[in-house]
């Protein structure tokens, strides 16, 4: 039966990645979080997973994440979904560079 839905805020508009200001994504300053943070830090919890999830089949269905010569992505796939290349030059970058470059997590 489907993923989880993402944290409430975390969708917020969620038509494309022009529309993703949500608290979920603050600006940051990705690099000096980079070399202050150290890496112990550097966490990832089981509800982060699925959240990212959720947010990942949202943007396919939307089309922020879309197919390429390299990779079909189908709306309709809920199993695999699409490469965590795709994820990550379709999404996580646009995103991330768009809030200061800093990292999803």
């Amino acid at each position: 039966a489907g993923p989880p839905p993402p944290a409430r805020g975390a969708m917020k508009g969620c038509m494309g990645l022009d529309d993703w200001d949500s608290p979920v994504f603050e600006q940051r300053d990705g690099a000096s979080l980079h070399a202050s943070v150290p890496a112990h830090r550097w966490c990832v919890q089981y509800r982060d997973l699925q959240q990212f999830r959720g947010i990942v089949l949202r943007a396919v269905q939307r089309g922020a994440i879309a197919s390429t010569e390299d990779e079909e992505v189908l709306p309709s796939d809920e199993e695999l979904g699409p490469s965590m290349a795709a994820v990550t030059k379709q999404l996580i970058v646009p995103i991330t560079k768009k809030h200061g470059s800093a990292s999803w997590a």
